[in-house]
């Protein structure tokens, strides 16, 4: 018997290799290896006014991959972020509607009522809200009919809808870039090499040659 390193044994026996990594693999997973890029995504969501509560995702290919989460958006906090087009975000290209939004409260409730798919449940009561601000010496009919003409232009909840849709193929693809990182053959030969685990396998004894 002799004693092999990982990357040794990979060429050496590929299917004692295999079964190595797959073991590796069985054990070497048994912790919470996302909660890094959870709280990552979760901080990131925090800073745009939203909330999130639950992270949902699969990465197994067998039953289908998926991210989604779970939350709440302050749209009014959203709006002061997000970009609207190139030099303005929401809140400055539509200020009446922002300040009716601050206002109101509104909010959307994002769940994963169907699964693998996040749903966005918005709710908004702006047109109960008073002039304000600037606009506070317009009268309430004129005030109404502007923050209803902005947020026909702005199209705010189709576009907050459209935002989280895009959050969870970027959240997907950054816990598969993860998973994929730290459980590849490399990251295995890496782990053994730090550890300096050893492989005993057979040596094969050498030919003989018989001259008569």
């Amino acid at each position: 018997m002799k004693e092999v390193t990982a990357k040794e044994l990979q060429a050496l026996d590929p299917k004692r290799f295999e079964k190595e990594y797959n073991d590796w693999l069985g054990y070497n997973f048994n912790y919470e290896w996302w909660e890094f890029l959870e709280q990552d995504f979760t901080d990131r969501m925090a800073a745009v006014g939203v909330r999130v509560d639950k992270i949902l995702f699969s990465l197994s290919y067998s039953q289908g991959d998926y991210a989604t989460f779970e939350g709440r958006i302050d749209v009014g906090m959203w709006m002061h972020h997000q970009k609207y087009d190139e030099d303005r975000t929401f809140a400055e290209a539509f200020p009446a509607l922002y300040l009716a939004v601050v206002q109101d409260g509104t909010y959307a409730n994002i769940s994963d009522r169907y699964r693998r798919h996040a749903d966005v449940d918005y709710h908004s009561n702006i047109e109960y809200t008073d002039p304000e601000g600037v606009f506070q010496h317009l009268d309430e009919d004129t005030w109404r009919d502007l923050v209803y003409d902005q947020e026909q232009e702005a199209d705010l909840q189709s576009n907050v809808e459209a935002w989280v849709s895009a959050r969870c193929p970027e959240l997907y693809q950054d816990l598969r870039k993860e998973y994929e990182s730290i459980s590849d053959e490399n990251s295995f030969i890496e782990a053994c090499e730090a550890n300096e685990v050893m492989f005993e396998i057979e040596e094969e004894e050498d030919e003989v040659c018989n001259s008569y």
